[in-house]
C-alpha cells in the first residue's frame, strides 16, 4: 500500500532470517539512504523479524515460520525502486 501513495520513492521488504538474507537487508538499508539523499520522495524499508518469545517458539522455529508462512503473505523483495536516470 505504501508504494502507491504518491511521493513514495523507494519501497522494499526484507527479512534477517539467514546470513545472505541479512546481507540484502543491509544492502535495502543503504539504498534507502542513497535515495534519501536525491530528495525526491518518501523511502521505507521493512525488515520481517521475528519474536520468539512472543510467539512462543524456539528462535529456530520462528526463523523456519518466518521463511515457510509470513514471506507467503508478504513478499519479500523490492516493491518500487526509482528509475534510472
Amino acid at each position: 500500500m505504501i508504494s502507491l501513495l504518491p511521493g513514495s520513492y523507494y519501497v522494499t521488504r526484507q527479512t534477517i532470517t539467514s546470513a545472505n538474507a541479512v546481507r540484502r537487508a543491509k544492502k535495502a538499508l543503504l539504498n534507502g539512504f542513497k535515495y534519501l539523499d536525491h530528495h525526491k520522495g518518501t523511502c521505507f524499508v521493512e525488515i520481517i523479524g521475528n519474536c520468539p518469545s512472543n510467539w512462543k517458539m524456539t528462535p529456530l522455529e520462528s526463523m523456519k515460520f518466518i521463511d515457510e508462512e509470513m514471506v507467503k503473505t508478504f513478499p519479500l523483495g523490492d516493491i518500487k525502486v526509482p528509475k534510472a536516470e
